[in-house]
């Protein structure tokens, strides 16, 4: 058997007491062994020896060869030392080790069983209550149970035999006298029976019961209307609209109702109220479509049957191109003398007041033709007489501002539409005096708010278009914005920026809140203020009250 010693022939040569020894047959199997390893220039080993007794020891060798200076081996160092104390102390350190692990995965599992019990507990506790509420209540959930099932055993009857279905729901109401649900399903019957009275009558008591549903409010205008009782059925659906400003349903039933009682003008504002929340169903460009038929008609054939024994006057807005090119337009102009008078805008009312004044020989500073145009702004007849007074009262020549001032009365008349003027130009000393003159003449609020709120979207719509590298021309046009709208529009998107505009937009809705009798977060007391609040938003471009 080969040793796991290297020896040169030198060595081979010249044997050694030890390599001798090794040489050995039984040091030969223990060199053998798998413990054994060779390191240059110490050849170590482990190996059992005898005791005195003849029990085996475990013993670690190591073997040193020792050369002269010329490289002849001089000798070996041959080192022992007894390995059972530290085999021992290893194994007890293994134990102690595996002890270790056990007590710390002892320790993890105790843990987790402890947070599992808290959170065991936690849920326990959290379901005991509503369990326990349940439980106390079972008896209460099984009379409602009951009743609800006479109500829907109604409302299917309903579909089938309308007599057998007034019986259901005559039995629940009889039940169930303080449900408003049962005199609902009551009503629904007497009205596909055609009682409309007792279906007003028990749906009458239903909002009695429970004043603010929606479903009964929109029943109830239905039958207004079976009654041909339009006025009534409009204020239902103005409730319903008032309780759900954003509800499309609502705002399709209000444009349906007067569409109906003929309010043409009403209904289309409905249908632009309903516009503004998105784009509009089949249903309601049905309506709009019946809505401008129907009224265009009825334009038409009152031109056509027009007393000769009197004169009517009828006043319309400026007319955009399309409108102009519409059937009744046609006719009105056919029936009667049609005559187009230009509007003059603000910025030359000056200089139309200067060519009045002087035709009656006389003139005026700037702040004086400017008090006059503050004062006369909307309505030219007024201004022409305001000019006819102060030719009466003073004499030819420059007049002073205290003479304007003591004669020229505050009769302007101020368009809805042009208060947007004034806020796109960010004149707030107008925009202040326009809505102080529209409240003094009792324009209706939401007339002005829908005007407001229809150019604050515009302002988004161009705003966030032009943030997406849009041309701002491109979307003028594409929004059918020309004329002196079209030139203030500019500089009022440089000075809004998109977050004061998404503000002043969401106070709007707060403001239609408050019109229509509800409460509004942002504000509190005259819904006036609170829309002049909003205007001088848009005005300084800044947000804030």
């Amino acid at each position: 058997m080969a040793l796991p010693v290297a020896r040169s022939a030198e060595e081979r040569r010249d044997p050694h007491p030890v390599y001798a020894a090794m040489m050995d047959h039984r040091v030969s199997q223990t060199f053998a062994q798998p413990g054994v390893r060779e390191a240059s220039p110490v050849l170590e080993l482990q190996t059992q020896l005898l005791d005195a007794q003849g029990q085996p020891v475990p013993v670690d060798l190591n073997c040193t060869p020792r050369r002269q200076a010329d490289g002849r081996r001089a000798g070996h160092v041959l080192v022992g030392r007894p390995l059972g104390e530290i085999q021992r102390a290893y194994q007890a350190l293994r134990q102690a080790h595996e002890a270790l692990k056990r007590t710390q995965q002892q320790l993890l599992h105790s843990e987790k069983m402890a947070s599992l019990g808290r959170l065991v507990a936690g849920v326990a506790h959290e379901l005991n209550n509503p369990i326990s509420f349940v439980l106390g209540n079972v008896h209460a959930l099984n009379r409602y149970t009951q009743r609800l099932r006479q109500y829907l055993d109604a409302v299917h009857a309903a579909l089938g035999d309308l007599a057998q279905a007034g019986r259901h729901a005559e039995r629940a109401v009889a039940q169930a006298p303080a449900q408003a649900e049962a005199w609902r399903a009551l009503s629904q019957v007497r009205y596909r029976q055609q009682r409309l009275r007792e279906a007003e009558d028990a749906i009458d008591t239903a909002l009695q019961l429970a004043p603010d549903r929606l479903d009964s409010l929109r029943q109830l205008g239905w039958i207004l209307i079976a009654q041909q009782r339009l006025g009534h059925a409009e204020l239902a659906f103005l409730r319903v609209q008032a309780l759900a400003p954003d509800d499309p349903v609502a705002l399709l039933e209000l444009a349906e109702v007067r569409l109906r009682a003929g309010q043409f003008a009403a209904g289309l504002a409905s249908i632009h109220a309903l516009q503004a929340l998105g784009p509009l169903s089949a249903p309601a460009q049905l309506t709009q479509a019946r809505l401008l038929i129907e009224g265009g008609q009825a334009l038409q054939n009152y031109a056509a049957s027009l007393s000769p024994d009197n004169i009517t006057l009828i006043t319309l807005p400026k007319l955009d191109w399309a409108t102009q090119k519409a059937a009744w337009v046609g006719s009105l102009q056919q029936a009667g003398v049609y005559i187009d008078i230009p509007l003059v805008e603000r910025n030359q009312l000056p200089g139309w007041i200067g060519t009045r004044l002087a035709a009656h020989k006389q003139s005026a500073d700037r702040q004086g033709i400017d008090f006059i145009a503050e004062r006369v702004e909307g309505n030219l007849l007024a201004a022409h007489q305001e000019i006819q007074k102060l030719a009466l009262l003073y004499p030819e020549g420059k007049l002073s501002f205290e003479q304007i001032q003591d004669a020229v009365l505050n009769v302007a008349r101020y368009d809805v539409f042009k208060l947007n003027e004034a806020m796109l130009a960010g004149d707030c000393a107008r925009l202040v005096r326009m809505l102080e003159g529209l409240k003094g003449e009792g324009e209706a609020l939401p007339l002005v708010l829908w005007a407001v709120a229809e150019e604050i979207r515009t302002l988004l719509k161009l705003k966030s278009g032009v943030a997406q590298g849009r041309p701002l021309g491109m979307l003028l046009k594409e929004y059918r914005i020309w004329g002196p709208r079209e030139r203030l529009m500019e500089p009022a998107l440089r000075r809004l920026s998109l977050a004061t505009l998404e503000a002043a937009l969401q106070e709007a809705a707060q403001i239609d809140k408050m019109v229509k009798g509800l409460r509004a977060k942002a504000f509190a007391g005259d819904a006036w203020d609170a829309m002049l609040q909003l205007g001088l938003t848009i005005a300084r471009g800044r947000h804030g009250h």
